[in-house]
């Protein structure tokens, strides 16, 4: 639940986010292996979007962030959905989750990090099922 998993902190710098992140990359860490030319140039097209000062910053933040008293306040049913493939969120971040609040309710589907983009349809459903096993 903390970003102590994600990334060495050296690697968050501006001047890093201003090169265009190699498709092998994009794919190993954030899109999976089977993703498409057109996976990765969509992805790029979004990076582009965001000043590299910007994405340094949220990556930092991230690394940083320390969320645990604050979820273990959450007082709605929570379910986490998790990617099987994730090469970025390691499983034992989530079994963090898990000490902070046992009875959030966990879906593993497969995919990569970037789970709800590439797997949309099955994560959708995920969502729709908790959502209507408590009447919403």
């Amino acid at each position: 639940v903390r970003g102590r998993w994600l990334l060495p902190s050296f690697l968050p710098r501006a001047a890093l986010f201003r090169l265009e992140p190699p498709a092998w990359f994009l794919r190993r860490y954030l899109l999976g292996d089977d993703a498409t030319d057109e996976d990765v140039a969509g992805l790029r097209k979004v990076i582009a979007q965001v000043s590299p000062a910007v994405l340094a910053r949220r990556a930092r933040e991230t690394l940083a962030v320390d969320v645990v008293e604050a979820f273990r306040r959450v007082d709605v049913p929570v379910l986490v959905v998790a990617a099987s493939a994730d090469r970025v969120v390691p499983a034992r971040a989530f079994e963090d989750f898990a000490r902070c609040k046992p009875e959030a309710e966990r879906v593993v589907l497969e995919g990569p990090h970037l789970l709800l983009q590439r797997r949309r349809v099955q994560a959708a459903r995920e969502i729709v099922r908790f959502l209507e096993a408590r009447g919403r």
